[in-house]
């Protein structure tokens, strides 16, 4: 899957040579976008705007006045604004069949080593591993095992906590 944001290939006047998606420049300098609820978009008005021109592509979220702010046409999906909501993200990724760690909001970073998990509130995290096994946080040395591929613990505000990885069990 590849999402394309605001106005790719724009000056060659051809967007939809890259993103697959038709898009047409619109009037309007506001683009509050509505997806599940959530309001997104720019911060300060910002011209050129741009709505979905494809009518065969499926609308995925849409400014306030119905106009299509962001569709999928196969592998492409389109989004004519900024700022996108971290649910957008986890939700196209989901669609294109990533493995999800976490459904919260934070900094992730995995690798074949270490887990790294930033969170953004307090909150009891469950991070998905695709596997089980024992990992040592390295800040504080504390130990910890998952249970069916999931690693439980209480965090606090902002912290971070590095994990890393032993005794993977298949």
């Amino acid at each position: 899957t590849k999402v394309w944001l605001y106005a790719p290939n724009y000056f060659s006047g051809k967007p939809e040579e890259v993103s697959g998606i038709k898009i047409k420049e619109i009037s309007e300098t506001t683009s509050k976008v509505t997806y599940n609820g959530k309001e997104f978009g720019f911060t300060e008005p910002t011209a050129p705007m741009f709505e979905v021109d494809e009518p065969e592509s499926e609308a995925i979220a849409c400014y306030t006045d119905g106009k299509v702010a962001c569709a999928q046409k196969g592998n492409q999906i389109y989004i004519a604004t900024g700022n996108v909501p971290s649910e957008l993200w986890r939700d196209i990724a989901k669609k294109a069949g990533v493995h999800l760690y976490t459904e919260n909001p934070g900094a992730l970073y995995v690798d074949s080593r270490f887990i790294a998990y930033q969170t953004v509130h307090e909150t009891d995290i469950e991070l998905n591993i695709p596997f089980d096994c024992t990992v040592e946080e390295l800040f504080d040395g504390g130990s910890y095992k998952t249970n069916k591929g999931i690693l439980k613990y209480k965090a606090e505000n902002n912290e971070t906590k590095l994990f890393l990885v032993k005794d993977k069990m298949s």
